[in-house]
C-alpha cells in the first residue's frame, strides 16, 4: 500500500491547486464559505512547505477572525469547524457521480491536510453479452403442455427473455427528467419524542412551545409521537428520505436531544445542555427552543442538508428541487447551476401547479438568475406572480415573505421590501434566514441599528450569512469606525455584490493607515467598475446605502485618489 508521503510526492503541486479550486468552486460541495477559505488556507500553507504552521492558533487568528490571546481550550471554534469540513469533504468524495483526480483530506488528530489521486471507477451500469452457460441442461425451460423444447431452442429463448429484461432495464434508467413516474420527493416528516423516563417529565408549556417552532419552517412535515411508541420508516416514510426523529430528554441540570434519520439509523447531531445556561428554564427561554429549532430545520440546518445530500445529483423533482435550491444558493451565490435547478422546478409544477413551496422556491431562482447590473424586468414580473400564487395559497407563509422580500430589494423599493421583512419576522422569527434578510431589508430602509442587530442575531457557528448581508455588515461597522471588523465581514465574501465592497475595503485600510493596500483595492474596483466614479452615487442608493454611509465613504475615496459623484 502506498502511504501518504508516497502519494503527495507523486502528485504535483498544480495538480493539486487545480484540484482545491475545482472543489471550493463546486456547488456540490457542502461546506460554508468560512470553511471553504480554511480550506483553501491549509491546503496552500501545506503546499508552500509551512505545514509545521497549520495550528488551531494560525488557523483561528488568519481565518475565524479571532485575536491574538486565542485559547483553542476555551475556544473550540477551529475543531468543530474541522469536523464540518471533514464531514463535507467525505460526503462530496463518496458521491460517485463527482468526478475528480485528487482526494484532500483532513486526517483526524491534526489540521494538515493529505492528498490522494483517485483511481477512476468503472461505469456503474453497462451492457454485456450473455455469459457463457458452461451446463446448458441447467437452463432448460419447463416442458410447454407437455412438449419438452429442443436445448438449443432453450437457449435462444433464454437469451431473448435476457435480452428483453436488458431492454427493459436500459429504459427505465432513461426516463426523461419529466416523467411523472420519477419520484416526487416530498417534504419529510419529523418524528418528536419528549422523553417521560429517566428524568422529570417535560411540562405542557415546552411541548407547545417546541412544537410549535418546529412547525412554523416549512422544510418539513411535523409529528408528535408517544414516548417509545414502535414505528415502523414504512409507516411514515417521506419519499425519497426520512422519517427524522428528534429525541429529549432531561434530568435537573441537563437536556439532551439527538436528531436520527431513521431510514438510515444515522445520529445527524446532538446535544447536551446545562440549563444554567438557559435562563428561567427550558420551559421558559424560547430563544433556547427557536435556536434548537433553526439548528434542525433552517435553511443550513441539520434535516435541511441531509435533504441536500439525499437529493442533490439525484433525478428527483418536487421537494428534491427545493433541496438542490437550497445548496446552490449557499454554496455559490449566482452559480451557474441555477438554470438547471429552474427546470428542476418548471417540471415538478407541470405535475403540481398548486405546491406553495414549488412556486416560492422558482420565484427565488429567477430572482437569483438575474445580474446586479441590468436586470431583466420579465424575469421580475414573473418572480412576482408566482410569490402571488403562492401567498394566495399558503397566506402565512415566511418563505413567501422571504421570496418578496428579496424580490423588492432588487427592485430598490425599500419601503415594501421592509413591509415583507417584518411580515416574515412575525410569521417565524426563529428562522435565521429570515431573520438575516430581514435585517438586510430594514438597514437598506434606513434603519441601520435595528437591520444591524438582525443581521448579527442570524450569524452563528452553523449559520454564515450571504454576500450581500455580510456587505451590509462591513458597511455598518465602517461608519461605526469599527474598521478591523469592516474589513473581517468583507473577508468572509465568496463573490462580490457590487464595487460597494471594494470601496469599503479602500476606506477601512485608508482609516487604518494602511495606504499600500488601499490603493491596491483601488485598483481592483476601478478595474472592475471602470465607471465607479461618475456612478458612485447612483449604485449606492440603488443598493441600499445610507446617505451617511456614502459621505463617509465617499470623502476616504478622495483621500485615496477617487474623485466620485
Amino acid at each position: 500500500m502506498i502511504g501518504r508521503e508516497e502519494h503527495e510526492r507523486s502528485l504535483p503541486a498544480e495538480e493539486i491547486e487545480a484540484a482545491l479550486s475545482g472543489l471550493v468552486a463546486d456547488s456540490n460541495f457542502l461546506a460554508s464559505p468560512r470553511n471553504r477559505k480554511f480550506l483553501e488556507y491549509i491546503v496552500r500553507e501545506q503546499l508552500a512547505g509551512r505545514g509545521d504552521r497549520i495550528k488551531a492558533y494560525s488557523i483561528a487568528t488568519e481565518i475565524f477572525g479571532r485575536s491574538v490571546d486565542f485559547d483553542p481550550i476555551q475556544d473550540p471554534i477551529v475543531r468543530i469547524e474541522a469536523r464540518r469540513l471533514r464531514a463535507a469533504l467525505d460526503q462530496f468524495y463518496d458521491d460517485p457521480s463527482h468526478i475528480c483526480t485528487v482526494r484532500i483530506s483532513i486526517p483526524k488528530g491534526g489540521y494538515s491536510p493529505s492528498f490522494e489521486p483517485v483511481v477512476p471507477q468503472p461505469k456503474r451500469w453497462a451492457i454485456v453479452g450473455p455469459t457463457p452457460i458452461r451446463n446448458p441442461n441447467r437452463f432448460r425451460l419447463p416442458s410447454f403442455l407437455g412438449i419438452r423444447l429442443p436445448r438449443r431452442v432453450s437457449d435462444i429463448a433464454l437469451g431473448i427473455c435476457l435480452g428483453v429484461v436488458a431492454v427493459l432495464v436500459v429504459l427505465q434508467n432513461e426516463r426523461p427528467p419529466g416523467d411523472p413516474a420519477l419520484l416526487m420527493a416530498r417534504k419529510p416528516v419529523l418524528l418528536v419524542e419528549l422523553a417521560e423516563t429517566g428524568g422529570p417529565p417535560f411540562s405542557l408549556a415546552f411541548r407547545d412551545q417546541l412544537l410549535g417552532s418546529l412547525a412554523k419552517f416549512e422544510r418539513w412535515q411535523v409529528r408528535d409521537i408517544v414516548p417509545g411508541a414502535a414505528l415502523t420508516v414504512a409507516s411514515v416514510s417521506s419519499a425519497p428520505g426520512g422519517p427524522y426523529k428528534l429525541y429529549l430528554r432531561q434530568d435537573q441540570t441537563r437536556l439532551w436531544w439527538k436528531l436520527t434519520d431513521q431510514s438510515t439509523g444515522e445520529v445527524l447531531g446532538s446535544d447536551v445542555i446545562p440549563s444554567k445556561t438557559v435562563s428561567g428554564g427550558f420551559s421558559e427561554d424560547t430563544n433556547f427552543i427557536n435556536d434548537l429549532a433553526d439548528r434542525l430545520g433552517g435553511s443550513k440546518g441539520l434535516v435541511t442538508t441531509s435533504e441536500i445530500r439525499r437529493n442533490v445529483g439525484s433525478e428527483a423533482l418536487g421537494f428534491g428541487c427545493i433541496a438542490k435550491m437550497e445548496a446552490e444558493i449557499w454554496a455559490r451565490d449566482r452559480s451557474e447551476g441555477l438554470p438547471a435547478i429552474k427546470t428542476c422546478l418548471e417540471e415538478s409544477l407541470s405535475l403540481q401547479p398548486n405546491d406553495a413551496d414549488l412556486l416560492t422556491a422558482l420565484a427565488r431562482v429567477l430572482i437569483r438568475m438575474e445580474p446586479l447590473t441590468n436586470p431583466k424586468q420579465e424575469a421580475f414580473q414573473q418572480a412576482e406572480s408566482l410569490i402571488a400564487r403562492s401567498s394566495a395559497l399558503n397566506p402565512n407563509s415566511s418563505q413567501t415573505e422571504l421570496a418578496l422580500m428579496i424580490l423588492r430589494v432588487r427592485q430598490a423599493n425599500f419601503d415594501a421590501a421592509s413591509q415583507a421583512a417584518r411580515r416574515a419576522l412575525a410569521t417565524n422569527p426563529a428562522d435565521r434566514t429570515v431573520r438575516s434578510y430581514a435585517g438586510a431589508a430594514l438597514f437598506a430602509n434606513g434603519r441601520l441599528d435595528e437591520g444591524a442587530a438582525l443581521m448579527r442575531s442570524a450569524e452563528s457557528l452553523h449559520y454564515s450569512l450571504l454576500p450581500e448581508v455580510q456587505m451590509y455588515l462591513a458597511a455598518y461597522s465602517y461608519l461605526r469606525s469599527d474598521f478591523r471588523a469592516a474589513l473581517r465581514h468583507t473577508d468572509m465574501l465568496t463573490s462580490t455584490p457590487c464595487f460597494c465592497w471594494n470601496a469599503i475595503r479602500v476606506a477601512s485600510f485608508e482609516a487604518l493607515g494602511d495606504s499600500e493596500s488601499a490603493q491596491k483595492e483601488l485598483a481592483i474596483m476601478l478595474a472592475a467598475s471602470p465607471d465607479v466614479g461618475s456612478t458612485y452615487t447612483q449604485k449606492m442608493t440603488e443598493r441600499g446605502f445610507a446617505p451617511e454611509i456614502r459621505d463617509k465613504l465617499r470623502i476616504a475615496l478622495l483621500k485615496a485618489g477617487l474623485a466620485v459623484q
